[in-house]
């Protein structure tokens, strides 16, 4: 099935989510596009029809056209979800039962997988695996579900929801978050691609001295892709079989300057360690960067994006405050 709809923000980045490892990002499931370029002309593109508009708009950051129109890959819908949440005060058992998971299509056991650095109540960090199996009738078995993973026994949290609150279910915090005031606080979000040869010296250092005014309480994700899902050149990732999303989405609170400047730092000597690893950041963070570093996040696709942008956005109208041109 297909659809067209308008999702120019995530397909201008990827786009995603729990359901990656299956499916790959958002970009990857798009059929066709309406672009309109930076000289104002009304394209269509897919992998057949002007490919290089086509591949340079996914994940192109705005640079060569407005997205304004995407044929999308659908699926069936189910109408439940059963969801469940592992905890784990050890990183490394949390990501060998996330690798487990992602590799075990054969069984196909879950249809979303991700997972968070949460507060352990005393001042800490403890890990959460937050996983979910969608179904229309036959209810997952727990057994199944959860044979061979290495969680907490007897921390496990077991829920079954229909299907579109599961996908609504951050709607009661946004809501609450604007009832405080605090949605509107500024959000240097910090989001990096880790290898996953790195992931648990790297991001174990990380939490090792983190704390919630780091955060600003904002939630901190982990989780792991298969990269061979990906299809799009623009759309960076390491070059392993897997890598890992850690994301710290940080609120500056209170919402000073000085509070915003130091979270920024933060985010550039964080992305600058995990750069030496490797790693690559996904664009849809905060954090300082020079045109130099736009040309290394693109290399080796570097002089395809110059020609695409020469060609349909020569005057450099779309998207100038990134920087990269």
């Amino acid at each position: 099935m297909a659809a067209g709809v308008v999702t120019g923000g995530t397909l201008a980045v990827g786009g995603i989510g729990g359901a990656t490892h299956r499916y790959g990002v958002q970009v990857d499931n798009v059929w066709e596009l309406q672009v309109v370029t930076g000289e104002g002309k009304l394209e269509t593109c897919s992998k057949i029809q002007n490919r290089d508009l086509f591949e340079a708009v996914l994940a192109g950051l705005g640079q060569c056209g407005i997205i304004v129109q995407a044929t999308i890959k659908l699926i069936v819908a189910d109408t439940k979800a059963r969801v469940y949440l592992l905890f784990y005060n050890d990183l490394a058992t949390l990501t060998r039962d996330q690798r487990l998971l992602i590799n075990d299509e054969r069984l196909k056991r879950f249809n979303y997988v991700e997972g968070q650095v949460v507060p352990n109540g005393n001042g800490g960090w403890r890990y959460m695996l937050e996983v979910a199996s969608f179904y229309s009738s036959t209810t997952p078995n727990d057994n199944i579900m959860l044979a061979g993973l290495n969680y907490i026994r007897g921390t496990e949290q077991i829920e079954d929801k229909s299907y579109f609150d599961f996908l609504n279910r951050l709607a009661d915090t946004v809501a609450f978050l604007k009832s405080i005031g605090v949605w509107s606080y500024p959000h240097p979000w910090l989001n990096l691609f880790v290898p996953g040869s790195a992931v648990e010296s790297f991001v174990g250092k990380v939490v090792s001295t983190l704390t919630l005014a780091n955060t600003g309480q904002g939630p901190i994700l982990l989780y792991p892709v298969n990269t061979n899902r990906f299809g799009l050149p623009l759309f960076r990732v390491p070059t392993e079989e897997i890598v890992f999303l850690f994301a710290i989405l940080r609120t500056a609170a209170p919402p000073e300057d000085a509070v915003v400047t130091r979270m920024l730092s933060d985010n550039r000597r964080l992305f600058e360690q995990n750069r030496d690893l490797g790693g690559y950041r996904y664009p849809v963070d905060a954090i300082p960067f020079s045109q130099k570093d736009w040309q290394q996040h693109f290399r080796p696709v570097w002089g395809k994006l110059v020609s695409a942008k020469r060609r349909y956005d020569p005057n450099n109208v779309l998207t100038p405050g990134q920087g990269i041109f």
